[in-house]
C-alpha cells in the first residue's frame, strides 16, 4: 500500500482547518447569545455581585471576540491550503506552515490575554479562596500551552518532503 504524504498532509491540514473554523463559529454564536441575555437581566444589573459577573463577562467576550476571528482566519488558511496540498502544491505547503508559525503568536499573545484578565474573572468569582484563584489562573495557562501542539503537530506533518511515499510490503507466506 502506498500512501503519498502530499494527500495524507492535505487531507489532515483541510480537517484541521474546517475544525477550527468550526469551533470558533459555534463559540462566537454562543458569546453572541450570551451577550443578549446578560442585556436582557436587568435583575444581574441591580444588585453589586452582578456587576462584577457583567465586568467578567465582558472581559473575556472581549477577548474571545478577538482572538476567534483570526481563529477563523486561520482555520479558512489552513483548509484552502490542505486542499491545494492535497493536489501537490509546494507554495501551498508554505503557506500552511507560516499560518502554523503564525498560530504560536496566536497562542502566546491568547494566553498573555487571558492572564490579564483572570483577576476580574477571580473578582467576579469572588467565593473561592486565594488560592484556588491561583490554581486556576496556572490551570488555565497550562491548557492554553496545550494549544501548542496542534500547530506543533502540523508543522512536523508538513515538514516531510513532498511525495514522499510511505510503503508496507506484506512478504508472501509459504504455506506450511
Amino acid at each position: 500500500m502506498s500512501l503519498r504524504s502530499d494527500k495524507v498532509a492535505g487531507a489532515i491540514t483541510c480537517v484541521f482547518g474546517i475544525v477550527m473554523i468550526g469551533f470558533a463559529s459555534f463559540f462566537l454564536l454562543v458569546m453572541t447569545l450570551q451577550r443578549h441575555l446578560i442585556l436582557g437581566m436587568p435583575s444581574l444589573r441591580q444588585s453589586a455581585k452582578g456587576d462584577s459577573v457583567i465586568e467578567a463577562m465582558h472581559a473575556i467576550h472581549g477577548v474571545w471576540f478577538t482572538y476567534l476571528p483570526l481563529t477563523i482566519v486561520g482555520g479558512i488558511c489552513f483548509a484552502l491550503a490542505g486542499f491545494q496540498i492535497h493536489r501537490g502544491s509546494r507554495p501551498a505547503r508554505r503557506v500552511a506552515q507560516a499560518t502554523a508559525i503564525g498560530g504560536y503568536i496566536w497562542i502566546i499573545a491568547y494566553a498573555i490575554s487571558c492572564y490579564r484578565i483572570l483577576d476580574v474573572i477571580g473578582a467576579a468569582v469572588g467565593a473561592f479562596p486565594e488560592s484556588a484563584n491561583e490554581g486556576f489562573r496556572w490551570l488555565t495557562l497550562a491548557g492554553t500551552a496545550i494549544f501548542a501542539a496542534f500547530p506543533t503537530s502540523l508543522l512536523y506533518l508538513l515538514s516531510r518532503p513532498q511525495s514522499d511515499t510511505a510503503t508496507t510490503s506484506v512478504e508472501p507466506t509459504e504455506p506450511v
